[in-house]
């Protein structure tokens, strides 16, 4: 993939930046400014973008997949109309066009949209070059002209050690730029779905893994005397395991507030900590907070959703229904406790069938995605939610409705809801990422709530639309936001599908705007019923 990543990304990349430069307005500045703003997903999967993305120093090839998973939002605006709107499109196939490419798994029906992709992604790239690229006078970036500076003082520098007749320098302007289609890297990609049939999924033969220690390796060069570099890398690879040991040795006096989670099977599908060291008393917790919008009627919704979990009430449309004020006195919070926690994993299955595990917490990463129960035709197959607060209580129900009256323990999550826009076209065909804002302040029976931790899916990767800007009529100041937000909220999210393989083929599963549920999740299907689908993996057909 490095012929994409390092090749046609890259090239398209770079113009882009060029077109951004020669639009003025700061647009270059607010490119930068959104790239720093974009906030992190998962383990390493999405990490903090660099303060000057536009000035494209010390990237690898997985920088560039991480500014292509994430580019979207950032370019929406910086251009005017139509070639805005051109640009979206053509970002949109490639980040498609990519996720096809690095799937682990193939089957007959993602190589077949994988083809057409490929012929939709050359359309886009010829219309950029025909239509979008002529209308801007494009010059080399501030770091190209640089560089060819630089390389222009070191031909003068040796020619003259060596000749009496120096060249004379040539002039140091700017060099006109136009967008490059003539390169061997482009015209390939129309070979990845025979390579993939012959050879098997991409990552067979990646150079990705090697690359990632190579990087490893290059920054124990720079800490080295750049003489006996070899001997000064061993030195700080051994000093790197010497402090991991000790680590290791030190593991149990880490403080208390990390609040580690030890290891767990994977067939659990969340894990919260059974720690009782930091609670509150629910009343004084309300009296703290008795002017905040999302704690507003808190008890009686939150013995809600309880009774409904324990009595299995939930209607059609996911909500729980009401309850007589006999029900809720006979459920009784044990010391009318809350037992905070910070962290949340959970374990799901990839498309790939393999485990993997998303590490939630309400400081940084806090979106998830459920199921929807939305009875609308065609409807979206999940909904989103951000995690205010962990905790776990123990509660008794006295009622004659069950037979245990004994204390169970509950784990329950506080979250803010999203609304999709229904006005916005989402999806493949619309070739949009799924739209979605926090419910206003007068729609409380939406906007906040509780959820079981088994009912979510995973972890989702939430972009905010930078374009539309921030308000502050969505919710007053309260604890479902940090300090550091200001009491404000983007106006829009858009829904990254792109973060990883996962998210990519997900959103398909229910059929948006008519798409087809792909194969991929019929593996699963299959699986459970002792059967064997014909799919391309990792040792071909």
């Amino acid at each position: 993939m490095h012929e994409f990543e390092l090749g046609v990304w890259k090239a398209t990349l770079v113009h882009l930046i060029r077109i951004i430069f020669e639009v003025g307005d700061d647009c270059i500045q607010e490119f930068n400014k959104r790239f720093r703003l974009m906030p992190t997903f998962g383990r390493g999967t999405i990490r903090r973008f660099s303060n000057n993305v536009s000035d494209l120093t010390k990237l690898a090839a997985r920088d560039f997949e991480d500014i292509l998973q994430c580019i979207i939002p950032v370019m929406e605006g910086l251009l005017p109309e139509p070639f805005n709107s051109m640009i979206l499109d053509l970002l949109f196939e490639l980040a498609t066009w990519h996720a096809f490419g690095k799937l682990h798994m193939h089957t007959e029906t993602t190589l077949f949209h994988f083809d057409n992709s490929t012929t939709r992604l050359g359309n886009d790239i010829r219309k950029f070059a025909d239509e979008c690229c002529p209308a801007f006078k494009t010059y080399d970036l501030p770091r190209e002209t640089a560089a060819r500076a630089r390389r222009q003082g070191s031909k003068i520098a040796r020619v003259s050690t060596t000749s009496i007749n120096i060249p004379k320098p040539t002039p140091g302007g700017r060099k006109q730029r136009s967008f490059n289609l003539v390169m061997y890297k482009l015209h390939a990609l129309g070979d990845y779905v025979h390579t993939i049939r012959l050879f098997g999924t991409t990552d067979n033969y990646s150079m990705q893994v090697g690359e990632l220690e190579h990087r490893r390796v290059k920054r124990f060069y720079s800490r080295t005397n750049k003489i006996a570099f070899a001997c000064g890398i061993a030195q700080h690879q051994r000093h790197e395991w010497q402090l991991h040991v000790i680590q290791e040795k030190h593991a149990h006096f880490k403080d208390d507030a990390e609040e580690p989670l030890p290891k767990c099977m994977p067939e659990v599908h969340y894990q919260i900590s059974q720690s009782r060291k930091n609670y509150c008393n629910i009343a004084a917790f309300l009296l703290t907070h008795k002017n905040d919008f999302a704690l507003k009627n808190f008890l009686p919704r939150l013995k809600a959703h309880i009774l409904g979990r324990l009595l299995g009430n939930e209607t059609a449309d996911g909500e729980e229904q009401e309850f007589t004020q006999i029900q809720h006195c006979n459920l009784i919070i044990i010391r009318n406790r809350l037992y905070h926690h910070k962290v949340l994993h959970v374990n799901y299955t990839t498309y790939d069938v393999r485990r993997d595990q998303d590490s939630l917490n309400p400081c940084t990463h806090a979106d998830v995605v459920v199921l929807s129960h939305e009875s609308e035709e065609n409807p979206h197959p999940y909904w989103y939610a951000r995690i205010i607060a962990i905790f776990h209580l123990d509660i008794r129900f006295n009622g004659p409705e069950v037979d245990d009256h004994s204390v169970k323990h509950m784990d329950v999550l506080l979250v803010r809801w999203f609304a999709r826009d229904r006005n916005f076209k989402s999806g493949w065909a619309a070739r949009h990422l799924p739209r979605i804002s926090f419910y206003p302040q007068d729609d409380l029976a939406n906007a906040f709530g509780f959820i079981d931790p088994n009912d979510i899916i995973r972890a989702v990767h939430l972009i905010p639309a930078y374009h539309f800007g921030c308000t502050k009529d969505l919710l007053p100041p309260s604890i479902a936001r940090h300090t550091s937000e200001n009491d404000e909220d983007w106006e829009w999210y858009y829904v990254n599908m792109f973060v990883d393989r996962c998210r990519e083929w997900e959103l398909p599963v229910k059929g948006i705007d008519g798409y087809e549920r792909f194969e991929v999740w019929r593996i699963f299907i299959y699986f459970s019923k002792g059967l064997a689908p014909r799919f391309v993996s990792g040792m071909g057909t």
